[in-house]
């Protein structure tokens, strides 16, 4: 039997170690699908943002669209697809695991729009509950099961984002610490000088979390399409929803302009974040 180790180390071990399922998976869309797989519909509302942005510098003469975390790569053909109709000669970019880590880009300068598209909802971040005493405690893990137990407390920083943005609501309740994000993020705006980023995925709001609405947590996991029981042994996706409130206070800690923030449809908890760089 395997230790137990805490679910932050687990489930980057279970998504980009040697055996991890980034590494091992030559196909990981057979495990689940995203909607600009599936739906030229979202491709084109990403391309119409896109856009805006690049009418909005003033059609510079060079422009780049970069998404990150780019699964399939349907995205950026279809993007570049619209831009060649549309007779502007921008530059379209995937940046997939075998080019590195998106989380270690670094800024390249210039004009362009960075598009994460269900990608930060995959970064591992660390699980916490809520025990008898009314502290936050890490959650520990048997990567080759998935059974759990408790931990220690979680550290000052761990402990500061979750007063801030999911406080304690009840005993035993679950929290997804979204620092991982909201650093992976951080990078993201850091990427071009001028443009826009946008983060497109599933996540709550501050005033769900307070609400106790998410107090089972969100972390699931994904295998041969159908929802299963997270387990980090490689096997699977594994995904946690994204705190999008925080992602705002991101852009605003750099003083950026405000974000704008849409939520497509009303029942359900996918929605999209686009940040003006400049």
């Amino acid at each position: 039997m395997a230790p137990y180790i805490p679910w932050q180390q687990a489930w980057e071990s279970a998504h980009y170690g040697t055996s991890g399922f980034y590494r091992t998976q030559q196909n990981p869309e057979n495990h689940f699908r995203t909607s600009v797989m599936d739906s030229s519909a979202t491709n084109q509302r990403i391309f119409d943002v896109a856009l805006g942005t690049f009418l909005s510098l003033g059609s510079p003469p060079e422009f780049t669209v970069l998404d990150v975390g780019a699964g399939n790569n349907q995205l950026a053909h279809d993007l570049h697809s619209a831009a060649v109709e549309s007779g502007h000669r921008w530059t379209v970019m995937s940046h997939n695991l075998a080019e590195g880590d998106a989380r270690n880009l670094t800024p390249r300068g210039g004009n362009g729009v960075v598009i994460a598209h269900e990608f930060l909802d995959d970064i591992p971040c660390t699980l916490a509950e809520v025990d008898a005493d009314l502290n936050f405690c890490s959650v520990l893990v048997e990567p080759e099961t998935g059974h759990e137990q408790l931990g220690d407390q979680v550290n000052d920083i761990e402990r500061a984002w979750l007063e801030t943005w999911w406080p304690v609501t009840v005993i035993g309740a679950r929290r997804e610490v979204g620092l991982a994000r909201d650093r992976a993020w951080e990078t993201l705006l850091r990427i071009f000088d001028s443009g826009s980023a946008i983060a497109i995925d599933y996540s709550h709001t501050l005033e769900q979390r307070q609400s106790g609405l998410f107090d089972s947590g969100t972390l699931i996991g994904y295998s041969h399409g159908r929802a299963k029981r997270p387990v980090p042994d490689g096997s699977m996706n594994i995904t946690a929803h994204v705190s999008v409130d925080s992602l705002i206070e991101t852009g605003a800690e750099l003083g950026l302009p405000p974000a704008i923030l849409e939520r497509p449809h009303k029942a359900s908890d996918f929605r999209w974040l686009i940040q003006p760089l400049a």
